[in-house]
């Protein structure tokens, strides 16, 4: 018999463990790097005046808005990924490591969802 198993020969924790501890790994990364920015654009935006706007205010409020608009955007699969991670780890026979593994994966990933999700709505303020 070759060493391809076929999902039928697999165990059902074995379908879900590797593809999501990859996706959430990957997201929580990406997660970190907009947490980074959204940092930064609010330090930049701080102490910026409304009127009269100058043109590197006016490219601050586009890339400020740009950011805010790219958060709505992935915000719900965001959440999607967080509750099929969360019902993975309830649901599905996995062994105790790996859940483990994925529990701390998914605290940091919710960790990251929180931060930019007020980091947006500080931003968002801003730019009113």
């Amino acid at each position: 018999m070759s060493d391809n198993a076929t999902p039928k020969n697999k165990k059902t924790s074995e379908l879900h463990e590797q593809p999501t501890n990859e996706l959430l790994k990957e997201y929580t990364e990406k997660l970190a790097a907009l947490s980074e920015k959204a940092e930064l654009l609010v330090k930049a935006t701080e102490g910026q005046p409304k009127q009269p706007v100058s043109k590197p205010s006016w490219i601050l409020e586009e890339r400020t808005m740009q950011f805010v608009d790219l958060w709505k955007n992935l915000r719900p699969p965001a959440r999607k990924l967080a509750q099929y991670v969360s019902s993975t780890i309830e649901h599905t026979r996995i062994d105790q490591l790996t859940q483990i593994e994925l529990r701390l994966r998914l605290a940091e990933f919710e960790n990251h969802m929180r931060f930019l999700e007020h980091m947006t709505e500080s931003l968002e303020k801003s730019v009113r």
